[in-house]
């Protein structure tokens, strides 16, 4: 025997009971009215709870309804009050649904936005205004070599040389075979540019060892020219002061050394 709690009335009894009633609709996932068949329901009142698993998504772009058992076809809703929308659900997903005695209710349903919590879908694309949707990582990366990138985006009219770099669908990509005439983006004749990160994982190399120099001298390596950051010894200007007036700068032991010009009187030795 099921225990169902401290029993207020003949209603929180069915409710208690039947609290898992559960049904598949295959009703197909651009079709409004959605219906599924539920055993031992015969009617609805408010507080009825439900489970209902939908073979199909939900691509339906309005308010789609649940008619159970033929008892009359109600909107679906979300939490909040606003009706269910489109890709509410994926196919084969269970949903809990509450009868509020006018709509069936989706427990926690709803989209997140700026101001609720709720399920969050995830976009690939950076030029959407909207705020209920939630970029992966791999667009924002995408987004942020674009930007840094500055290249142009691919024309089918347009001619490459070799070496030349566009943008082709949210990635970087480089020349390999000349184009002279504009054509259909054609994958042999380029090759995809590393990723941003990759790019700064490879080309910038920190400290790397500059010839002529103290090992300590700070620099970095960047796609493989080295440059000196900053100095203090080895091929860098030496310390002077007011004594040093009059002189000049002279290479001594592959150092840069201040040294006294020699005056020369004319005389011949």
């Amino acid at each position: 025997m099921k225990y169902l709690g401290k029993i207020t009335d003949e209603k929180d009894l069915i409710s208690r009971e039947f609290s898992d009633h559960y049904g598949e609709c295959t009703t197909g996932a651009s079709t409004q009215a959605k219906v599924v068949t539920i055993p031992s329901l015969t009617e609805l009142y408010e507080g009825l709870h439900i489970y209902v698993k939908f073979t199909t998504n939900q691509t339906y772009n309005g308010a789609p309804t649940l008619n159970v058992n033929s008892l009359g076809a109600k909107n679906i809703r979300r939490t909040g009050g606003a009706n269910a929308a489109r890709y509410e659900w994926v196919a084969n997903q269970i949903l809990h649904l509450i009868y509020d005695g006018t709509y069936w209710v989706i427990v926690d349903g709803g989209f997140a936005t700026t101001t609720y919590y709720g399920k969050t879908k995830l976009y690939t694309g950076a030029a959407s205004t909207s705020t209920a949707y939630a970029l992966t990582p791999s667009s924002l990366n995408s987004f942020a070599e674009n930007v840094v990138s500055g290249y142009s985006a691919y024309s089918t009219s347009a001619t490459y040389a070799v070496g030349d770099r566009v943008r082709y669908s949210v990635r970087v990509y480089e020349c390999i075979t000349a184009i002279p005439d504009g054509e259909a983006w054609t994958a042999a004749h380029w090759k995809e540019v590393d990723d941003l990160q990759t790019q700064l994982n490879n080309k910038i190399k920190p400290n790397p060892t500059l010839e002529g120099t103290e090992a300590a001298l700070t620099g970095v390596e960047i796609d493989g020219v080295k440059y000196k950051i900053e100095g203090g010894g080895g091929s860098g200007l030496p310390d002077v002061t007011a004594s040093d007036n009059g002189k000049v700068l002279t290479v001594v032991n592959g150092a840069w050394a201040a040294a006294s010009l020699p005056i020369y009187d004319g005389s011949v030795t």
